[in-house]
């Protein structure tokens, strides 16, 4: 092949320029592919913030909370009664010889009392278990008082909800009519 004079420049020169085109063209191609691929990044680290710091979770733990709460607050009132009244299943019995069970804050005075506390210190390990089942929650039904009268049997009682990000205790007092 014959390299004219006339034709402008030689081909080692065009080779030349045509490779440092070549290679800025490279570097502007990979700027722009590091540009997106830090937005990505950054958008990506937003999501997983907002979604490990959305209230949702506690929102539904709070309410899971309320309904065990609400749930506690129907079955305890039911054992009482069943217990008050000898309804239903007969009333499981403590430790032969007199009632063991010792409370947080108050005193047994009779088997009934101590029956009705039995109950609810039984039916509080249900609970446990089966809530336990479903997944990483704690539950406890607490019996801190209870008392007979002639018109009603009432429990004080701490109903404790707790998951891995969120806590729930309250105090409450559960009555039902006595024989």
């Amino acid at each position: 092949m014959v390299i004219r004079a006339d034709d402008g420049g030689s081909r080692e020169g065009e080779l030349s320029n045509g490779g440092t085109d070549r290679g800025q063209l490279l570097l502007v191609g990979a700027v722009a592919i590091a540009i997106i691929f830090l937005a990505l990044v950054v958008v990506f680290n937003t999501v997983l913030f907002t979604d490990s710091t959305s209230p949702t979770e506690s929102l539904e733990s709070a309410e899971e909370a309320r309904s065990f709460e609400e749930q506690v607050r129907n079955d305890t009132r039911r054992i009482m009664y069943d217990v008050a009244n000898e309804t239903g299943a007969a009333p499981i019995s403590p430790t032969p010889g007199g009632c063991s069970l010792s409370l947080a804050t108050g005193s047994i005075n009779n088997n009934w009392e101590c029956y009705a506390a039995d109950n609810i210190s039984r039916y509080s390990l249900m609970m446990a278990t089966s809530y336990a089942d479903t997944g990483p929650v704690y539950v406890d039904v607490d019996v801190l008082d209870i008392s007979m009268d002639s018109t009603e049997l009432e429990a004080e009682i701490r109903v404790t909800y707790r998951t891995n990000d969120f806590s729930y205790t309250n105090t409450m007092v559960v009555t039902t009519s006595a024989p």
